[in-house]
This record gives structure tokens, C-alpha cells and sequence, in this order.
């Protein structure tokens, strides 16, 4: 695994969370088991 950097991190976090946001009825209906 690589030594993510704090920024990179945060970044990943903010685009996993805007991406949640545009497509919650789609994730929600995704059988994720």
C-alpha cells in the first residue's frame, strides 16, 4: 500500500462524498453484499 498524503486523502474523501450525493437512489438500489 502507498503512504497517502493528509490533502490526497481528504480529497478522495470529498469526491467519494459528492459522488453519494449524486447518485444516492442509484447506490441505495446496488446490492453492495
Amino acid at each position: 500500500m502507498m503512504n497517502l498524503k493528509p490533502e490526497v486523502v481528504a480529497q478522495l474523501e470529498r469526491v467519494l462524498g459528492s459522488v453519494e450525493m449524486l447518485l444516492p437512489k442509484a447506490v441505495k438500489s446496488l446490492d453492495w453484499a
